[in-house]
């Protein structure tokens, strides 16, 4: 979650209180960051599948932890969407990643 919030801030996203997309600033990033971040997206939610199926697996999955990867889960679309959003209005494709991304498959 500290990873991610400073990306949504610096997409102009308004972190503090409760969320409320009216008040999001303009996106001013250029399209290598919307690409970075869209890598950041692409792990991240890897990586909270990942927790989730092993969660499952020791039988530990507390209403606590379900909350917060849903509330990160949560997080990440929206600034998916607002990535996408504004990489639209340049007329710019998503940049190519610069790597591939591993999924847990291919680790294990």
């Amino acid at each position: 979650k500290l990873a991610v919030i400073p990306l949504a801030e610096r997409s102009g996203m308004q972190m503090s209180g409760k969320r409320d997309a009216s008040r999001d600033k303009i996106d001013n990033r250029s399209a290598l960051e919307i690409g970075l971040c869209e890598e950041v997206y692409d792990s991240s939610k890897e990586f909270l599948v990942g927790i989730e199926e092993r969660l499952k697996e020791v039988d530990s999955m507390s209403g606590a932890i379900k909350s917060s990867v849903e509330v990160m889960r949560k997080l990440l679309d929206e600034i998916h969407d607002k990535n996408t959003a504004t990489l639209k209005s340049m007329e710019i494709e998503k940049p190519k990643a610069t790597r591939k991304l591993k999924t847990r498959e291919e680790i294990t």
